[in-house]
């Protein structure tokens, strides 16, 4: 999996985190080093703290040829791998980043290329992250054209 910089998303992180509480820091935190270890293509740090039936479900465009729906660590990590690869220059700016307890939502903007088709993209996008006993147990994604 190629890298990616996605330094804008953990700044945002790192700004949540000074208006929470230790638990809901602590979640915050779990997500931030779970999307710098997909920048980096650490994905066995990305699944280390994840429950052993976490699922990732995606709604997009049909554009994008990802696989949207991964249950348990190999498929998710191949799930991750395959959608990353096939963009490029991904610039995405979280505008919002909402924390409750087991849960984690980032709301924002993202651009770049398809690599299949070399089209520009401009989605609206909401990810969401669970946790169930501090592991994280699912991730849906929406994203919307601009």
């Amino acid at each position: 999996m190629r890298s990616k910089d996605f330094t804008s998303i953990s700044t945002a992180l790192k700004r949540a985190q000074g208006s929470l509480d230790p638990t809901q820091r602590s979640q915050v935190d779990s997500v931030d080093r779970l999307i710098d270890a997909i920048g980096r293509g650490d994905l066995d740090t990305v699944l280390a703290n994840a429950a052993v039936d976490v699922c990732l479900d995606v709604y997009a465009p049909p554009e994008f040829s990802w696989i949207r729906h991964a249950v348990g660590a190999d498929s998710i990590r191949a799930a991750i791998a395959h959608n990353f690869d096939s963009l490029a220059e991904q610039t995405p700016e979280v505008s919002n980043v909402l924390s409750q307890p087991d849960l984690v939502v980032l709301i924002g903007r993202e651009r770049g290329i398809i690599r299949a088709t070399g089209e520009s993209y401009d989605v609206q996008f909401v990810q969401r992250y669970t946790f169930r006993g501090g592991k994280l147990a699912a991730v849906q994604v929406v994203a919307a054209r601009s």
